[in-house]
């Protein structure tokens, strides 16, 4: 029976004993004693008959007991340390089997000894079992060193399931015989499954990938290799680590699929920045941070003038062409930007010294790509020449600067002109109010004594007269519009409408006319102005109806994002296509006064007061057809 000493590297001690007289001969070829007691192994017999104990020296040393010491089965079997492992090994050796393994016995000093036990019965010519025979191979040491490689293969395994990345080791036959916790979750097979299997035939179809050929290569060339490649039975970009060994080979593999697609986004964009960069002549660059180099466009040696050179550029490269006054101030600024891991954008402007030391005006707008310490490693950007943009508005504040002086010189103007229109209306309204007043005398005294010709004459000079003062009183309400400081208030258009139809009453109930509303808004507005709208919008379609007719009038109104639409609309005469415009215009009369009285004014004033109130007026029309007039006014006037 062979006794071994296994260490971590394999077999270092192997030696055994020829037992054969022992299994064969009865109890006294204790004769062999000289044999026995030879062992390095410790031996031990007992009697099955009389219970008679025989230990060589080597287990006596060991276990500290005598022969005397012991009685039989029942004292051996108290020496072990698991009493129900006992009673199962001497079961198995009394019914005539062999049993090898692991047992630990109690020395006399209480020490525990592991040994491995070769056990078995010695039989008698007639094939009885009169005795059994253990061989006792001390195997201590052995026990150490299992722990002690136990206690770094622990270590091992808590690292290699604490790392961050997937881990599997196999043999030179492509079984697996490590599996992390990481290389589960990654390509979502359990441990249980893949140990001891063939690692391909959980992925056949890699075989003819090139993932699998970057593997092979490990073995043929017994060196590390790294490498990125996507596997396609993950769906996944793998970064690939793998290191050969005695025995196989160990893989360390992590999932890189956002970090390709974010550099797949990147390039797109660099090379969509590049065709814009030529499209609106503006200069890209990227900037490695880390390595200090500088990568330009062509537009920026295009637009600038700058002799591209054959090695990459660097960082002071575009320092130097800094303008002297703005250079401390953007680089200190580009620092603060760059050292700030919140920030990820850029965004100065900074004069450049150009070819021929020509200055130009640079708006820079770049975005930082940071790691994951908020570390800057990149940064791309573009460059913008806006020179022509600062001496346009150089020359835009020159011109508002005139405008200014310009806009004081018109509004001194006005205020002239409004003084102005203010004293002759009521400059003119006086000889007006004269000439009415001896005409009006003239008649009276000489009534009796003029013919008809002459009383045709004075009615002609009342009628121009009193024309003419209407038309001053309009003049000047027109001047007046928009200049006025209108109280702002809430408005009822129910109500505004009803009192325009109040001052209209003789005019309506002598047309017939009918006039419809309601459901119209309350809102903030100027309320005098605006009653004068529609009072002017209404006696319009009361003057210009059709003959024979009775004027109706629809007045509704809408609700739109920020402003108020409402309309008028009537079955009047309408009006031509050609005239829509026209009639908004100051003066602009569409009929005689023999037809329809009316100075011309009253479409203009009405234009002026939707224009005061942030809105705009219109006409649909068709002659025959009526006239239906828009007009709208804001909602946070």
């Amino acid at each position: 029976t062979p006794s071994e000493f296994i260490e971590e590297d394999g077999i270092v001690h192997l030696f055994g004993i020829d037992i054969t007289p022992i299994k064969t001969a009865n109890f006294e070829l204790l004769k062999y004693k000289n044999i026995i007691e030879s062992s390095r192994d410790g031996v031990g017999l007992v009697s099955v008959e009389n219970n008679e104990v025989f230990l060589n020296n080597s287990l006596k040393e060991a276990l500290g007991f005598s022969e005397s010491d012991l009685n039989g089965l029942v004292s051996i079997k108290e020496l072990y340390a698991d009493q129900k492992k006992a009673e199962l090994i001497f079961n198995e050796l009394l019914e005539g089997k062999y049993w090898n393994g692991d047992i630990q016995l109690v020395s006399k000093k209480g020490e525990y000894l592991d040994f491995l036990l070769s056990a078995g019965p010695i039989l008698n010519e007639s094939g009885e079992i009169i005795a059994l025979f253990g061989l006792h191979t001390d195997i201590r040491e052995r026990k150490s060193h299992e722990k002690s490689l136990q206690k770094y293969s622990n270590r091992i395994s808590n690292i290699l399931e604490s790392i961050t990345d997937g881990f599997f080791s196999v043999t030179k036959d492509w079984k697996v015989t490590y599996w992390n916790k990481e290389a589960e979750n990654l390509t979502k097979i359990s441990r249980e499954k893949v140990i001891h299997k063939q690692l391909w035939s959980f992925f056949p179809k890699t075989k003819k990938s090139d993932f699998y050929n970057n593997i092979k290569n490990i073995l043929e060339q017994g060196e590390k290799i790294s490498f990125e490649e996507y596997f396609e039975p993950l769906e996944k970009w793998l970064e690939v680590n793998a290191y050969p060994g005695k025995e196989g080979f160990s893989v360390y593999f992590k999932d890189i699929t956002e970090k390709k697609k974010g550099n797949e986004q990147i390039r797109a964009a660099k090379e969509r920045y590049e065709l814009i960069s030529k499209a609106i002549l503006e200069a890209v660059y990227e900037w490695d941070i880390q390595n200090n180099v500088l990568e330009w466009s062509d537009v920026y040696y295009q637009i600038f003038g700058f002799t591209k050179k054959s090695v990459d550029e660097t960082f002071l490269d575009w320092e130097k062409n800094l303008h002297p006054d703005d250079r401390e101030t953007v680089i200190k600024n580009l620092n603060e930007v760059l050292e700030d891991p919140v920030k990820s954008n850029w965004d100065f402007e900074y004069r450049l010294i150009i070819a021929d030391q020509k200055v130009a005006f640079i708006v820079e707008k770049a975005f930082i790509i940071r790691n994951e310490n908020g570390q800057a490693v990149k940064m791309i950007g573009s460059l913008q020449d806006i020179t022509e943009l600062k001496r346009n508005e150089r020359s835009l504040e020159d011109l508002n600067f005139k405008l200014k002086n310009r806009a004081k010189e018109l509004s001194a103007s006005n205020l002239e002109l409004e003084q102005f229109a203010y004293i002759a209306s009521h400059d003119l309204q006086e000889p007006l109010r004269m000439v009415t007043s001896f005409l009006t005398q003239l008649q009276k005294k000489y009534d009796k004594q003029l013919d008809e010709k002459a009383q045709q004459y004075i009615y002609f000079a009342m009628d121009g007269a009193i024309r003419m003062r209407q038309i001053i009183l309009d003049l000047l309400e027109y001047s007046r519009v928009g200049r006025m400081d209108y109280k702002i208030e809430k408005v009822n258009f129910n109500d505004l409408i009803k009192g325009v139809i109040s001052l209209n009453s003789t005019s309506i109930k002598e047309s017939g006319a009918k006039i419809n509303f309601k459901n119209l808004p309350v809102t903030d507005a100027a309320k005098i102005p605006l009653q004068r709208l529609f009072s002017n919008l209404i006696g319009n379609s009361l003057k210009y109806r059709k003959e024979g007719e009775k004027p109706v009038i629809d007045i509704s109104a809408k609700e739109l994002e920020s402003y108020w639409k409402f309309q008028v609309r009537d079955n009047g005469i309408g009006i031509d296509k050609d005239f829509r415009e026209k009639i908004f215009v100051i003066f602009q009369r569409l009929h005689s006064k023999d037809e329809y009285s009316g100075t011309g004014i009253g479409l203009a004033i009405c234009k002026k007061i939707t224009e005061s109130h942030g809105g705009k007026i219109w006409v649909e029309s068709k002659p025959g057809k009526g006239s239906t007039f828009h007009f709208t006014i804001k909602k946070q006037f």
